[in-house]
């Protein structure tokens, strides 16, 4: 995790100690993922981490996101 705090074991973040907020679910969908990223510009991320994927284009997504970009939020997204 980007935020791991130095403990003297296992390995150190590279911002440790940020402040993270973590929304996780297993029931993800099109309108939730673009109301989480709404969220996260109306509390002034700095990042947004995406770790999940789906099939489908997501328009409301892709707007959350530009408006995102718009505020200069860094979008992080797994690949692979």
């Amino acid at each position: 995790m980007a935020g791991a705090p130095e403990t003297g074991i296992g390995f150190t973040g590279l911002w440790p100690n940020m402040r993270a907020f973590n929304y996780a679910t297993t029931d993800l969908t099109c309108g939730t993922s673009a109301r989480q990223i709404a969220r996260a510009v109306k509390y002034h991320a700095a990042t947004i981490n995406m770790s999940y994927g789906s099939n489908q284009p997501c328009l409301s997504e892709f707007v959350e996101l530009q408006r995102a970009t718009a505020q200069s939020i860094s979008l992080v997204a797994a690949a692979g």
